[in-house]
């Protein structure tokens, strides 16, 4: 499969796209996405695939890298140690194309994947695909495009019975903003989510101050970024529009010595 070039973010029904533009000749077509849920997919089709419609196939999915040798024009497939275990489904494009869909949560992120993957089902030496990352620098705009899509989803709109629950997110001296640090900044920022019928941060407001502009601005990007939320429910369970509190105490890192910042949890209010 040849290099390919991403295109802007497209949403439809099931979440948002990055859908890059290749000139295989065969046809084959790709595509990189997040679902409403927050899990993440690769989608493929091309003429000569046996995927059936509708059936589920057991995927295994390994790292690439490129050769040494220039002159070949194909990724080549890492040792089989830590290979991650997808699923995939078997579909019918709209071309008639037979194709693939996989997923297995956070293990797709084009970050963990770069320059490549190879694609195996289950019990099989050679990959059915090599599959070069066209996604990684444009990887982070899927995430505004579904908070864009959770803005206009406010659910069944009925009040909250049953509030926002959310598993935990961390945020490590690694993400200190550098001009906070150079300006000697530290505080508690506290925020104000709000957050949508399929548990995405819509919204971010300070309600506390840490008094940093910065530490404020890092504080709701990062709780955005890593927090997937389970969202509120109406009086007969339906997901509704919701909101939660949260904040961070930002602590001077240590600029010298050897200590170890271990990440530390974003407290729920």
């Amino acid at each position: 499969m040849a290099q390919v070039s991403a295109l802007e973010p497209h949403r439809n029904a099931q979440g948002c796209w990055l859908e890059p533009v290749s000139d295989e000749p065969e046809g084959t077509s790709a595509a990189f996405g997040i679902d409403l849920s927050g899990k993440y997919w690769i989608r493929i089709s091309t003429p000569h695939w046996p995927f059936a419609h509708g059936v589920t196939y057991p995927i295994v999915v390994r790292g690439a890298f490129q050769p040494f040798d220039e002159r070949t024009a194909a990724f080549q497939p890492v040792s089989p140690d830590k290979p991650v275990q997808a699923e995939g489904r078997g579909f019918v494009d709209s071309n008639g194309r037979h194709g693939i869909r996989i997923s297995n949560e956070t293990n797709l992120m084009p970050a963990s994947w770069d320059p490549g993957l190879a694609l195996y089902r289950e019990g099989e030496a050679a990959p059915f695909l090599m599959m070069p990352n066209g996604y990684r620098d444009n990887s982070s705009s899927l995430r505004a495009c579904l908070m864009k899509l959770a803005r206009a989803d406010r659910g069944s709109g009925k009040p909250v019975v049953r509030p926002v629950q959310h598993g935990t997110a961390y945020i490590s001296m690694d993400d200190y903003p550098a001009a906070a640090i150079r300006a000697n900044e530290q505080g508690s920022t506290s925020v104000r989510l709000t957050i949508s019928a399929h548990g995405f941060p819509s919204d971010c407001a300070v309600i506390q101050s840490s008094g940093s502009a910065s530490l404020d601005k890092a504080t709701c990007l990062l709780i955005q970024r890593r927090t997937h939320f389970s969202p509120a429910r109406d009086a007969t369970g339906q997901p509704t529009e919701g909101s939660v509190d949260m904040g961070f105490d930002w602590v001077m890192p240590e600029l010298h010595g050897m200590t170890v910042a271990l990440p530390k949890p974003i407290r729920q209010q």
